[in-house]
């Protein structure tokens, strides 16, 4: 069997010796991360772990890393299946992880750690130390990579859950989540995604004035929805309704975790999505029955979200508007995220409804979004009546 053709199940409890360059071939095998990210193999593996404990040993004997990074990902957390993570997040994971896993496999190449059988077993995630983790960070993702300070905590806090796992487990013996250096984002380091109001209508009277059926209703969405651009990529047409209580239309959204709010679709947001549903010959009455995208691509499938992502950064940058030269980085979808957040606030929408609205778990996130408008708007001289010294 040829190395790239084995799956998580082939080299996850098996005596299968691999060198590291063997290891770092297969992980970075399009195919080989594909499998990597079904949970077909999950069941069979923890059967495996059950047969352990019953024979009275270590749950997880005979795995390799590659057997627990898997099971890390896929493992059940909740008896509720639907808090499972979601592919987005495992994806991302196992992104974070690999990067990390690769790195270290390389190190042991340029200096090998003296155990003569960590390049056959698999197991060489047994012998990082303290020191490994501090190199990485601040070394290899702040120096080398040049990450930014969100990415690096980000990544940070993938890791150091899989190292708290793994000791938990009893796969490592020391207690590595605890060597990981702060990456606590300050404010100061977190990024200003602050549009105005007359920025974001001059973007989308830009796509408006060349009557584009799709940047425009694209655009307009996320910036009236405060919709994550996963959730508009997976969004269907079937899951819009007309709320006669409230006399206002609203689209059925599932977030992260699957997590289910409503929300509002404005008449002239309608219009416009439905303009983009007659380029695409597609069937403008409201409809539940109709499992056909929200937002369909000429083959009228879903957009993979991941693409729409630099697709909505790609037609901002295209408009070349004078503000954009001003701002810290490229405009993507998610700086729409933030502007209705603070359009709302700035609109009289309390904390709590906009934390609502946005889907946000706590509020301490959503504050997150507000805090330079609540600052502009808590500022002490505000007080005063503004006269003349």
């Amino acid at each position: 069997m040829e190395l790239t053709t084995l799956n998580p199940k082939d080299l996850a409890y098996a005596n299968r010796e691999l060198s590291n360059k063997e290891i770092s071939v297969l992980i970075s095998n399009n195919q080989f991360k594909e499998d990597f990210l079904q949970n077909d193999y999950f069941t069979d593996l923890r059967t495996i772990t059950f047969i352990n404990e019953e024979n009275k040993k270590n749950r997880f004997e005979g795995f390799n890393d590659l057997g627990m990074i898997y099971y890390f990902i896929h493992r059940q957390k909740h008896v509720n299946k639907n808090k499972k993570l979601s592919d987005t997040t495992k994806k991302d994971y196992m992104r974070d992880i690999f990067q990390f896993y690769n790195n270290w496999l390389q190190y042991l190449e340029v200096s090998p750690i003296k155990v003569p059988y960590i390049y056959k077993t698999g197991n060489s995630l047994q012998y990082v130390e303290p020191r490994h983790i501090e190199i990485y960070q601040t070394e290899w993702l702040a120096n080398k990579a040049n990450y930014k300070p969100a990415t690096i905590a980000r990544k940070s806090v993938v890791l150091r859950s899989l190292f708290h796992w793994l000791y938990k487990v009893n796969y490592i013996s020391t207690p590595l989540h605890e060597s990981f250096i702060s990456s606590e984002i300050s404010e100061e380091d977190k990024p200003d995604r602050d549009l105005t109001y007359n920025e974001v209508k001059m973007i989308l009277d830009y796509w408006e004035e060349r009557k584009h059926p799709i940047n425009y209703p694209l655009l307009l969405l996320l910036a009236t929805s405060g919709m994550r651009v996963q959730e508009v990529a997976k969004a269907k047409w079937g899951e819009l309704f007309f709320d006669h209580s409230s006399n206002n239309y609203f689209l059925s959204s599932f977030g992260k975790n699957n997590k289910h709010r409503d929300v509002v679709i404005f008449p002239y947001v309608l219009e416009a999505l439905q303009m983009l549903r007659k380029r695409r010959r597609l069937p403008v009455e409201l409809n539940p029955s109709d499992d056909t995208p929200l937002i369909p691509t000429i083959r009228k499938k879903h957009y993979d979200f991941t693409y729409l992502s630099r697709y909505v950064t790609e037609i901002i940058k295209e408009t070349n508007l004078p503000f954009l030269e001003h701002k810290q980085g490229d405009i993507s979808s998610h700086w729409l995220r933030h502007f209705f957040a603070n359009h709302s606030l700035d609109n009289g929408a309390n904390l709590e409804y906009i934390r609502q609205t946005l889907g946000h778990s706590m509020l301490k996130t959503t504050q997150g979004y507000l805090r330079k408008n609540i600052e502009r708007k808590n500022n002490a001289a505000l007080t005063w009546n503004q006269h003349k010294f």
